[in-house]
């Protein structure tokens, strides 16, 4: 009986998200895609990277004898977590500074 209490849980969270989406208006709309796209892509850096520094760390600590499989799986996990750790970052640091220079030009401009 639990489920079907979390199933109509869930659905009422997904309508009440639905129905304030609806309630904005398009500016506050484009706003809350760019902000949900930004979470979105930070979520998926951060767990990509963290799964892979898990394994790196799995890596480290195992006392199993060390097999070219093993050390293919490190090196692969080893790129794997430069590779989303540093385009997640890259990206934070660009969308703030587009950020930044999108204010300074509204500033500018007299509504």
């Amino acid at each position: 009986m639990s489920v079907w209490v979390d199933i109509i849980q869930s659905g009422a969270g997904v309508a009440a998200v639905v129905i304030g989406y609806i309630a904005l208006s398009h500016k506050q709309r484009a706003e809350a895609k760019i902000i949900a796209f930004r979470w979105g892509s930070y979520i998926c850096a951060a767990v990509i990277g963290g799964a892979s520094v898990f394994e790196i760390y799995k890596f480290g600590t195992s006392t199993d004898p060390m097999t070219r499989r093993d050390v293919l799986w490190l090196l692969l996990n080893l790129w794997n977590a430069i590779a989303y750790i540093g385009c997640g970052l890259a990206l934070a640091l660009v969308w703030r500074k587009l950020d930044k220079k999108a204010k300074g030009a509204s500033e500018d401009r007299p509504e």
